[in-house]
């Protein structure tokens, strides 16, 4: 049946939808709109019954391959079949009303299938799953359910939804209801022991023989004083906010033979070793989807509070690969990644409002080995340069601010005076009692 995409709908006030959401939060705070609707492919009903839904054909008796993808901006699902006790941790459920899910992969990595009636899909994240037509015929209902941890005045549970209907079966709205009996209310990833890789791979030699990880502790959101802006909030992820300048991007710094580092570039070098190791310690209250560019995160261990340092008890035989997962609320993640793949990658939180208020990093994957391809260089350049002319023209993408400051929507520039906080700012974000060991610090 091909891909499913589901995202959440932002409308604001004047229009300007989640980009002006982007400006609004970062300078007043937690989320002051609440989405309104889900989209499946980029369509739906609203409540007033206008619109269009996703309807997908499917043979009786068959097997289809669905590929769910996660393109919102904040909202957390969950897909499959299963029961919603309560609403006190926040996730939109995913449900096909009276079929199980054969999950065979989770973003890039094939799994050895397995059957379930709910399936967690945080933002970026991907889950290819089997669903076979053995149900009487009919049409179902193919739902989103939102709740807690990103809320929606959509609720998934009445006819907002997008259709499976078998061949052959009458025109019409399905009848079908949800199969509410196993669902459960975390915002987490898939069990380890249930998202097994098809294909093994060890971590380093399968033990903790060359462990030697980093601390990485994201704070709370605190603020700061910009050039231009005033307060804004901001969040750390070692003990810097990266501040992107989108007319200099480090990469093409280092191509152009500018090799100045600033501290809001969040640089972190990855120079030894064929694997690398990251602690990451969640200080907030609230979940991140974590997204790596060019590598594939080996997930050593998860889980609440603060990691207990004992190794033994971290995966390194045949643990879940993926380039998206859920740092838990308050909770921790011991993470490995193959240096494989020389360059300059993001690692950020894919909730759009958090990397965009510098909950972001970059890692410098052996510099000396860095092949710099001059014919697609030269490509990416001419990009920029389109790129350039299209926010330099009329409307309101124009740039204002002087040259080499990061820029926002409507041409706000973003400078900052400072991207690092200080002691009281850090103390005021709740971060204090933690470990203050800044990026590429060892544990």
């Amino acid at each position: 049946m091909g891909p499913v995409l589901v995202s959440e709908v932002y409308k604001v006030e004047n229009g300007g939808g989640a980009a002006a959401l982007d400006i609004i939060i970062g300078t007043q705070g937690p989320l002051t709109d609440t989405p309104n609707n889900v989209l499946f492919n980029g369509i739906n009903v609203n409540a007033a019954g206008g619109g269009k839904r996703l309807e997908f054909d499917v043979q009786p008796g068959a097997r289809h391959l669905m590929r769910f993808i996660n393109t919102g901006v904040d909202n957390h699902w969950k897909m499959g079949v299963g029961k919603l006790p309560d609403f006190s941790c926040g996730k939109d459920l995913h449900s096909l009303d009276g079929h199980m899910l054969e999950v065979v992969a989770i973003d890039l990595t094939p799994v050895k299938p397995y059957m379930t009636q709910w399936v967690s899909l945080g933002v970026g994240q991907r889950f290819d799953a089997i669903v076979t037509a053995n149900q009487t015929a009919g049409a179902y209902w193919l739902r989103a359910i939102p709740t807690a941890c990103a809320v929606n005045k959509y609720d998934g549970l009445g006819s907002q939804n997008a259709i499976i209907r078998y061949a052959g079966a009458p025109v019409g709205l399905p009848r079908s209801k949800p199969d509410l009996k196993t669902f459960t209310v975390e915002c987490l990833d898939e069990p380890a022991d249930k998202a097994i890789p098809f294909v093994a791979k060890k971590v380093g030699a399968g033990d903790n023989s060359t462990f030697d990880p980093y601390h990485l502790p994201i704070s709370s959101p605190f603020q700061v004083t910009t050039n231009t802006e005033g307060r804004v909030f901001r969040w750390t992820l070692g003990k810097t906010t990266q501040v992107v300048d989108w007319q200099s991007p480090i990469l093409q710094r280092f191509i152009d033979g500018n090799n100045t580092v600033a501290p809001e570039d969040n640089l972190i070098g990855v120079n030894q070793g064929e694997w690398a190791y990251w602690y990451l310690q969640n200080n907030f209250f609230e979940a991140h989807p974590i997204h790596m560019h060019g590598n594939e995160l080996s997930i050593l261990s998860t889980g609440p509070g603060q990691w207990n340092e004992k190794t033994a008890e971290l995966n390194f035989v045949n643990p879940i690969r993926r380039d998206t997962f859920m740092l838990p609320a308050g909770g921790y993640a011991i993470l490995a990644f193959q240096t494989d793949n020389p360059g300059i990658w993001l690692m950020h939180c894919h909730i759009a409002w958090h990397a965009s208020e510098g909950l972001s990093t970059s890692l410098f994957v052996k510099k000396d080995q860095i092949k710099i391809n001059k014919d697609k260089a030269a490509i990416i350049k001419e990009q920029c340069v389109s790129w350039d002319n299209y926010l330099t023209g009329t409307g309101a993408y124009a740039v204002a601010g002087a040259a080499g400051a990061t820029t926002g929507a409507g041409g706000t520039a973003l400078t900052e005076a400072s991207a690092k906080p200080n002691a009281a700012q850090v103390a005021a974000a709740g971060g204090a009692k933690y470990p203050q060991s800044g990026s590429g610090v060892k544990v």
